[in-house]
């Protein structure tokens, strides 16, 4: 999937995107260290991750307190976090997670965590995956969430708008 992704943006003449198979709950943190050197991390996608139904199963999903915080530690003032995915239940939970772990220091583009119509960010608002592609195609919904690092030293009360 990783050397697909590769393939696509170099055929697009996309030259700063990094696709890399690993367990990003495991491995994002060393590789983001790394990586600071080429530059700033500016955005993070997280596309229609496995939900993990099952109560036990939960803490496998994806949107974890500690991918979370790794990813806000390592964004640039003024990155985002997008998150999409068809299941509301998943789509809740992330959320949840998202504001708690990293609460003044990424703000939720919408106030109300019932919203789900926040827009794609720029860069990806011509770009679907396949599964939104689908999604559209059988009319189901599409939950999506955006989140904005916020500037350092940000007064408290203005982490959200």
């Amino acid at each position: 999937l990783a050397e697909a992704a590769a393939e696509d943006a170099r055929r697009l003449g996309v030259a700063n995107a990094a696709f890399l198979p690993c367990n990003a709950n495991v491995n994002l943190e060393a590789v983001l260290l790394r990586a600071s050197r080429c530059g700033p991390l500016q955005s993070v996608s997280i596309q229609f991750p496995d939900p993990w139904f099952k109560a036990r199963h939960k803490k496998r999903r994806v949107v974890q307190p500690e991918l979370v915080e790794t990813i806000a530690r390592h964004l640039e003032p003024g990155g985002w976090l997008f998150f999409q995915t068809d299941v509301l239940d998943l789509a809740q939970d992330a959320r949840d997670t998202i504001r708690q772990a990293a609460a003044g220091t990424l703000r939720d583009a919408r106030e109300d965590p019932g919203d789900w119509a926040a827009p794609k960010p720029k860069p990806l608002a011509c770009v679907s995956t396949e599964r939104e592609r689908s999604c559209a195609e059988l009319q189901r919904p599409v939950y999506r969430a955006v989140f904005e690092k916020l500037p350092a030293g940000m007064p408290a009360g203005h982490e959200r708008r």
